[in-house]
């Protein structure tokens, strides 16, 4: 984990304060990719952001099961470091191989690969500021994540693919559980994300003031919390 100041002239603080998630992408991803042009990036990382203060933990696990369960554990130390308090911005950037999809082999050694640069950037001050779980529950079901992507060879950008797209996970892109408006959207399910918010849970006032309650107890309200933001967001999506 590494801890630096926002200091107040950066443009990132202007950001972060002004809650505009489109410039805290617009700055993540920039400084990405000019990282990854000078060799100096992480290909896996994730990022909590109040205006003061920005931390940083990086994801290293080879497979796929480490890697949820580091950014589930990344999620905790968060929590740890930030405890219940107002948190801006959470970014995950990650740089990916994807293969064609026509072949067997992994995508990393398959010669059509693509190489993709990633910035996932999600607002967290409703989830903060949720007075209760079905708020904090249908906040989760309308979640406001977007994402930056461009395509890359040899640590250039040779195309933008995404930009401030919304991301739509793949069951609510089914259900048609998205704002219709939005004519920018990206269907992705990143697993990973979904890990660290789960690990970062007990920050949320919603979340927290649960460990008073059994393990039962808190599982019945979750189920039922969730059923009743089911019900909000299929009354919302098919008006």
């Amino acid at each position: 984990m590494h801890s630096e100041i926002i200091n107040s002239q950066s443009p990132l603080f202007d950001a972060v304060i002004s809650t505009s998630t489109q410039a805290v992408g617009d700055y993540f991803h920039k400084m990405f990719l000019l990282s990854l042009e000078d060799g100096e990036a992480h290909p896996n990382t994730f990022y909590l952001l109040t205006p003061s203060k920005l931390t940083a933990i990086p994801i290293l696990g080879e497979s796929t099961e480490a890697r949820y369960e580091e950014a589930i554990q990344a999620g905790r130390d968060f929590s740890e470091e930030f405890g219940v308090q107002p948190i801006h911005y959470l970014v995950h950037q990650a740089l990916c191989w994807e293969g064609s999809g026509d072949t067997n082999v992994p995508a990393k050694d398959d010669p059509t690969r693509i190489e993709t640069a990633y910035t996932f950037v999600a607002p967290l001050l409703d989830l903060c500021l949720a007075p209760n779980l079905t708020v904090y529950l249908s906040v989760l079901h309308q979640w406001n994540l977007r994402v930056w992507c461009n395509e890359m060879h040899e640590g250039l950008s040779v195309r933008v693919r995404d930009e401030n797209s919304l991301v739509v996970t793949t069951t609510n892109n089914a259900l048609g559980h998205y704002d219709k408006d939005e004519e920018n959207i990206f269907v992705m399910d990143n697993m990973l994300f979904n890990q660290c918010i789960v690990g970062l849970s007990p920050s949320f006032p919603a979340i927290h003031n649960l460990n008073d309650v059994t393990p039962l107890d808190r599982a019945i309200t979750l189920e039922l919390m969730s059923k009743k933001a089911e019900a909000l967001n299929k009354q919302i999506y098919t008006e």
